[in-house]
This record gives C-alpha cells, sequence and structure tokens, in this order.
C-alpha cells in the first residue's frame, strides 16, 4: 500500500510538469534527509527501552492503573529516557507538579478527581470514551 501511495503521489507530480532533473533530484534530497533521521534515531534509545522493565499495576492507593474501555497497559513508562528530537531533554519544559494525592474531600487532589468522575457519571458514550481514555487514579 506505501509503495502504490508513493507510485500515486510521483506520477501525480510528474503530471504536472515537474522536470526529471528536479524529480530526480527531490527523491535523492527526501532519501538523504531520510537517511540523516534514520541514522539520528537509531542512537535515541528506543530499541534498549524495549527491554526495560514494563511498569508494574501494584494496586496501592494513588497510583496508575488501566482504565476502561481498553485497559491497556501502560505505554510507554520508559519515554523520558528516550532522546528527544527536537528538545535538548524531556526536561526542557517541566509542566507544573499535580497536586498531592488525597482521599480527604475538599483537597485539591480530591475535588478534581471528583470533577472528571462527575463529567463521567453525566456524560454520553462519546464523552465516555475520552474521558476513559485518560489517567486512572484509584480513590479508595
Amino acid at each position: 500500500m506505501m509503495n502504490e501511495h508513493r507510485d500515486a503521489a510521483y506520477a501525480e507530480l510528474k503530471e504536472k510538469g515537474i522536470p526529471d532533473d528536479v524529480f530526480e533530484a527531490s527523491i535523492a534530497f527526501g532519501k538523504e534527509v531520510g537517511d540523516v533521521i534514520k541514522a539520528y534515531s537509531s542512537k535515541d534509545n528506543y530499541h534498549q527501552s524495549r527491554s526495560f522493565p514494563k511498569f508494574t499495576v501494584t494496586g496501592e492507593i494513588g497510583t496508575w492503573e488501566p482504565t476502561p474501555p481498553a485497559y491497556m497497559e501502560a505505554i510507554e513508562p520508559h519515554w523520558n529516557k528516550i532522546r528527544t528530537f527536537v528538545l535538548d531533554s524531556a526536561a526542557q519544559f517541566k509542566p507544573l507538579a499535580p497536586p498531592s494525592f488525597s482521599s480527604e474531600p475538599g483537597s485539591e487532589f480530591y475535588n478534581a478527581a471528583k470533577e472528571v468522575y462527575d463529567a463521567a457519571v453525566t456524560a454520553d458514550e462519546d464523552k465516555k470514551t475520552l474521558l476513559y481514555s485518560g489517567i486512572a487514579i484509584l480513590i479508595k
């Protein structure tokens, strides 16, 4: 399918009258850029991260667990160990720290979690799919 898509795109460019020398130079330049990107990415630690330990769900209060509808496992628990492509590091733009976990009614964390819960309870099916794809925190 990818080859068919590529060939169709090439044919469309040829039909538009792109001169052969420009077309060939563009293909060569694209391959050169692709080769540089592949060489760069071969040293980004992604392949090594495939052998890192998987995230273990502990069931402890305040820890992440899979959520409906898919109940997927943690996708990239070691994402911060992969060299970035544009940023100098994963720490270049640090988000604000989340509120401390608390199941105490009225706490900042509790209020935020309750807001998500209330939205899920009143959501239609499309909104539930979006809400459930987020992070789940065990509140017991």
